[in-house]
């Protein structure tokens, strides 16, 4: 089984990312596969296991 996950981080949202990975790699099906789907307007380089495969998809920031 692999798991999906969508995330969208633009703007100043991006610190969030490195906890919510380790969280997921932790604790969120633990033995599966998941796959990453990453919205944001920015490049980050995050730390991961291998079960774990983030997929980068460039957006554009948008203000509320």
């Amino acid at each position: 089984m692999k798991i999906g996950i969508c995330l969208i981080s633009t703007g100043k949202y991006g610190i969030f990312l490195q906890p919510l990975i380790d969280g997921l790699d932790k604790y969120f099906f633990v033995g599966k596969q998941i796959e990453i789907y990453l919205f944001s307007d920015q490049q980050h380089d995050l730390k991961h296991s291998e079960r774990i495969n983030i997929v980068n998809i460039p957006i554009e920031h948008k203000r509320f």
